[in-house]
């Protein structure tokens, strides 16, 4: 007794806690044992009731589904309560409404006696920002996937889900051209989403397709491969600047849609600098040298001074640098990064090509361990390992391209969902 109260202090002063067990007596190892034995006997108790609880249902099942049904709806509406305000015999309830179905509901709302329904314009409430609800055609709703990833765009900003569908199927298909590979692409994207509802499913499915189209073009089943024009890079920047322009003039940002480096003299500044890039590769301009280098200098002298051209444009009153020097030396580096971007984002598209030639390196040597025989069985286990290997970096490669190279210059993505409340679901 002695020992074990000795043994409980020297716990004690390391901050053990005593934990007692009802029922429990003997040695340790008695203890365990008839533990043991209880635990057995109150899973098979389980058994049984989970036996019962079968019985009942497989008899009580269309009862069973119309209860969970009323106790679902009536759960909605006690969410809707929560954020009603109620006074002395009267309440007010405010939220948001899809716009083409606003008619329905006030027609459904005045059914109600003594309740009455008003709509405002989003713009008139300065209060909260509106919730964004996405709508696109039937084609692009796979990709709203990626949207959702990187954040939905806000109640002014621009939807680009239909962009980022045709712009990541281009390059999926263009890194991953196989019309073999591709058509087991799209058969696991549609188990993916018949079986597990998986998104990434449904997406992968028009990414197939694109892979099936562009292995077509290259002449590949499960095979070989040719390299692509790097100037898809050059194209998707220049849209992805000319979605922002399009973008701040919906924001009433005049300033940033004319004069960012994102903007109007963002693009032609870019596009000149291309044309001379070209010009010293080839010796073929697109325009004439000493336009573009005109146009580049107006560019440069624009982007330099943006932030002073932006707030004039946006008439803000603090336009003026409160130091002269540290506005030069902010905005030189400023000018340096900008050029840098460009190159960096152009070149980057380059890995596009990049892959296409490690497809079809990764071919070769599926190829070379089949032997001059072709070995069936090595054949389709290297094809089975290049699809797994590359449709996962490829997938990836495609969404960094899309997410680090366009997105960062005309998408914020700081948009709130619409979760709509419909009780209509719930009924029989």
């Amino acid at each position: 007794v002695e020992k074990s109260k000795e043994t409980d202090r020297l716990f004690a002063s390391l901050h053990f806690e005593t934990v007692e067990m009802p029922g429990a007596a003997g040695t340790p190892s008695e203890i365990i044992e008839n533990l043991k034995k209880d635990i057995e006997i109150i899973e098979e108790q389980i058994r049984e009731i989970d036996e019962d609880i079968r019985e009942f249902w497989e008899n009580n099942r269309e009862q069973c589904n119309d209860i969970y049904s009323v106790l679902c709806a009536n759960d909605a509406m006690m969410e809707i309560k929560k954020h009603a305000v109620v006074g002395d015999g009267y309440f007010f309830l405010v939220g948001w409404v899809v716009k083409k179905l606003t008619k329905e509901f006030k027609f459904l709302v005045n059914r109600i006696e003594d309740v009455d329904v008003q709509f405002s314009k989003p713009e008139e409430d300065t209060t909260t920002t509106p919730p964004t609800k996405l709508k696109n055609l039937k084609i692009a709703r796979p990709f709203e996937f990626f949207i959702d990833m990187y954040g939905l765009p806000s109640y002014n900003d621009v939807d680009i889900t239909s962009f980022v569908a045709v712009t990541y199927m281009l390059m999926f298909g263009i890194m991953f051209g196989d019309l073999g590979q591709g058509l087991v692409l799209m058969i696991v994207g549609m188990l993916m989403w018949k079986f597990k509802k998986m998104a990434l499913g449904k997406a992968l499915i028009p990414c197939g397709i694109s892979a099936m189209f562009f292995g077509l073009v290259y002449g590949s089943v499960f095979g070989y491969e040719e390299l692509l024009d790097p100037l898809i890079g050059i194209v998707l920047v220049a849209i992805s600047i000319i979605i922002n322009i399009y973008a701040s003039f919906k924001r009433k940002s005049i300033g940033e849609a004319i004069f960012s480096q994102n903007g109007i003299a963002g693009l032609l500044f870019y596009l000149s600098a291309v044309n001379l890039a070209v010009n010293f590769m080839s010796k073929k301009a697109i325009i004439p040298i000493k336009l573009s280098v005109c146009i580049l200098a107006v560019g440069a002298v624009i982007l330099f001074m943006k932030e002073i051209l932006i707030k004039l444009a946006d008439r803000k009153p603090d336009w003026k640098p409160e130091s002269v020097s540290d506005f030069i030396m902010q905005n030189i580096f400023e000018l340096l990064e900008y050029v840098l971007s460009y190159a960096s984002n152009t070149v980057s598209f380059l890995r596009v090509g990049a892959f296409v030639l490690v497809h079809a390196g990764m071919m070769m040597v599926v190829f070379n361990l089949a032997g001059e025989s072709k070995n069936i069985f090595v054949i389709i286990l290297g094809n089975a390992l290049v699809i797994a290997l590359e449709g996962l970096l490829t997938g990836i490669q495609a969404m960094r391209l899309e997410f680090y190279e366009m997105f960062s210059r005309f998408y914020e993505g700081d948009g709130r969902p619409f979760n709509g409340v419909n009780l209509r679901e719930y009924k029989k």
